[in-house]
C-alpha cells in the first residue's frame, strides 16, 4: 500500500497562522492583571472575553470562581453565622438563610481612577469580599500600588485584579491594562497620584505606612473627605447574590432572583433601620441592622427585571431606598456592624 502523502506547512506558513490565530484572539479579548498575595509569585497577565455592553460584562463572574478556590472554613462560616444571628434579634431569619449569606461569594470593588469627560478611562481593584472573614494574607503589592495612585488608605488581603475600563456614558468597555503600566512612571498613575482631589494618599508604601502610624513619628492619617466620598459613590459593592449602589439621596440594590419568581410572590419588609425580602415564605435577603437609618414613610420602591441577573434567564428585583439623613457620610457597607 502507498501511504498518503503528508504536506508540509512551509514555516512561513505557520508563522502567519500563528499571527492571524492572535489578532483573532486579541480581538475577541481584553487583558487584565493578577497581583498574588503571596509575594514569591509573579504578577501575570490574564484574558477575558470582551463585553459588547455593561450588562454582558461579566468578569466579575470569572473573578468568583477564583476566590472560590480559597474556601472559607467551617470555623470562619460558624463565625460569620454567629454574627448574623447576633444582627437577627428583631427578625426572624432561619439558619439555613444566615447559613447561605455566610457563604456566598463576593466580589469588592475599589476605584483606583474613575472616569471623567476629559479622560473617559479607568482602573479598578477587585477583591475577594469575604477576605477578612477568611483572615487572608494582606498583599502588600497591591496596597503599594493603590497608595501610590494616591487611593484612600485600605489593607486588602489576598489575591487582587486589577482591570481597565472605558466610560463615557453612552459606551462601557474592558481594555488592556498590562504589566508595563503598573511601573511607577505610568501616566495613569501619574494622574491619579497628581489629582488635587486625591493627594491625601501615600505615594509609596512606606509613605502608607507612615500615615498609618507606623515607624516614622506616629504621623496620624489624612484623608480627603470629599475624595473619599466621591469614590464610595462610584463603587459598586458585589455581595453575589445582589449588588449595591448609593447616591447622596438613596441606596439602590439589585438582587437576583430565580427566573420562577413573580411579582405577586414578592413582600418586601422595611422600617427605618431593617430590611427584608421573601418570596413564597422563603428568606431572599435579611438585614436586621441596616448601617443608617431609611425613610421608612416613603417606603421601598421597587421592580422587577426579567432577563439577566446574577443566573442565566434569571431576573433582578431592583430596590431603591431613601436614605434619612442625606447629608450624612456615605454608607461603607449595606449592614451596620454587629460590633
Amino acid at each position: 500500500q502507498n501511504e498518503p502523502e503528508r504536506r508540509t506547512v512551509p514555516e512561513e506558513g505557520r508563522k502567519e497562522a500563528r499571527k492571524r490565530a492572535m489578532a483573532a484572539m486579541e480581538a475577541e479579548t481584553f487583558v487584565y492583571v493578577l497581583i498574588p498575595s503571596d509575594a514569591s509569585k509573579a504578577v501575570s497577565e490574564l484574558r477575558h472575553r470582551k463585553n459588547v455592553t455593561l450588562e454582558d460584562d461579566d468578569l466579575r463572574e470569572e473573578l468568583k470562581q477564583h476566590f472560590a478556590r480559597e474556601a472559607i472554613s467551617a470555623e470562619q462560616t460558624d463565625e460569620l453565622v454567629a454574627s448574623l444571628r447576633a444582627q437577627s434579634s428583631e427578625a426572624k431569619v432561619d439558619e439555613a438563610s444566615l447559613r447561605r449569606m455566610a457563604e456566598v461569594i463576593g466580589v469588592d470593588t475599589y476605584p483606583l481612577t474613575v472616569p471623567t469627560k476629559e479622560s473617559p478611562h479607568a482602573v479598578s481593584l477587585y477583591t475577594d469580599a469575604k477576605s477578612h472573614a477568611k483572615r487572608l494574607p494582606p498583599n502588600a503589592r497591591a496596597i503599594e500600588l493603590a497608595a501610590a495612585c494616591g487611593a484612600q488608605a485600605q489593607e486588602y488581603r489576598g489575591d487582587v485584579f486589577l482591570s481597565r475600563y472605558f466610560d463615557d456614558d453612552d459606551q462601557w468597555l474592558r481594555e488592556d491594562l498590562r504589566l508595563t503600566d503598573l511601573s511607577s512612571d505610568a501616566a495613569w498613575i501619574q494622574a491619579a497620584r497628581d489629582r488635587p482631589s486625591r493627594k491625601s494618599g501615600a505615594n509609596n508604601l512606606h509613605d502608607l505606612y507612615d500615615q498609618l502610624g507606623g515607624s516614622s513619628g506616629n504621623k496620624p492619617m489624612t484623608i480627603d473627605s470629599r475624595a473619599v466620598e466621591r469614590e464610595a459613590m462610584d463603587r459598586v459593592h458585589d455581595e453575589g447574590q445582589y449588588q449595591w449602589t448609593q447616591s447622596k439621596e438613596d441606596i439602590e440594590i439589585r438582587l437576583h432572583l430565580d427566573a420562577a419568581v413573580k411579582k405577586a410572590d414578592i413582600r418586601v419588609a422595611l422600617t427605618r433601620s431593617s430590611l427584608s425580602v421573601s418570596a413564597k415564605g422563603a428568606t431572599l435577603l435579611a438585614i436586621p441592622r441596616l448601617f443608617a437609618l431609611v425613610d421608612a414613610d416613603a417606603g421601598a420602591n421597587w421592580t422587577l427585571e426579567g432577563g439577566g441577573g446574577g443566573t442565566k434567564g434569571g431576573k433582578t428585583l431592583v430596590l431603591t431606598l431613601d436614605k434619612f439623613d442625606t447629608n450624612a457620610a456615605s454608607w461603607s457597607d449595606l449592614a451596620a456592624s454587629s460590633s
